[in-house]
């Protein structure tokens, strides 16, 4: 009689890694939620999105069957780079028509678009999977590190010279401007780190915090950008939902 396998019980950080990469590969379901959100909520209001319609329709069904695919694991690396190319047209496509006056909304919309690029095509090279050589797109690695880094440093850099950035904070957190220097430097400082291999997963895990009190105190103050900066309130969310998945894509990289 054959003696019972025993059978090993999950470790903490393998959940933790397994729920990160569940968020990541439901994002294009979610964004296409968000973004059918926003086009009802401009409708209600009467507002012109500025250009055709049918590019957002497209959007959304790219983005839906890229998370249909994902989500039952079928060519997952060919899903993450379509996804990653659909955000990037949509991203140039809908802010090159923003008006000048706002400038400071187009970085931050395609300064979080940018960061979710770069986490998909993370995703696409398939670095962090037990895979042979082979199967993996280890070239696209460094690109998505590279992008990702990019929304760090201009997310700090909004920060400080914005005044919207600014006063989300210090609604969230009054008279906190010493906790907003920290914050800021320390998204510098971990996104000029973040593209080089130097103690990858200290660096990880300490802009991993960083961006949860990013989420926190900025993306997270719906009051302030719906009420006071008169965001819509499905931008924002949506602007929250790519924040998370950056950060879900650190916790996968840092377990």
């Amino acid at each position: 009689m054959a003696a019972p396998t025993a059978t090993r019980k999950p470790s903490i950080s393998s959940i933790i890694k397994g729920i990160s990469a569940f968020v990541m590969y439901r994002f294009p379901f979610l964004s296409a939620l968000t973004l059918t959100m926003l086009c009802s909520e401009r409708e209600q209001e009467h507002r012109s999105e500025g250009f055709p319609l049918i590019y957002v329709y497209i959007h959304i069904v790219v983005m839906f069957t890229c998370g249909t695919m994902m989500s039952f694991g079928s060519q997952r690396s060919l899903w993450a780079i379509v996804t990653a190319v659909s955000m990037a047209i949509f991203t140039t496509i809908t802010q090159s028509q923003q008006p000048k006056s706002k400038m400071w909304l187009v970085a931050r919309i395609a300064s979080h678009d940018i960061g979710v690029i770069g986490v998909f095509l993370i995703l696409a090279s398939r670095v962090g999977e037990d895979l042979g050589k082979k199967y993996r797109l280890h070239f696209l690695y460094p690109y998505g590190k590279n992008l990702i880094s990019i929304f760090c440093i201009i997310s700090a850099v909004q920060l400080y010279r914005t005044p919207e950035e600014r006063r989300a904070f210090l609604s969230t957190l009054p008279h906190s401007e010493v906790a907003m220097v920290i914050l800021g430097a320390s998204m510098l400082m971990g996104g000029f780190m973040f593209s080089s291999d130097f103690q990858f997963k200290r660096i990880v895990g300490f802009l991993s915090v960083a961006l949860v009190f990013y989420i926190l105190t900025i993306d997270g103050n719906l009051h302030y950008w719906h009420k006071k900066a008169r965001l819509e309130y499905w931008m924002q969310m949506n602007m929250i939902l790519n924040s998370a998945t950056i950060l879900c894509s650190m916790i996968f990289m840092a377990t």
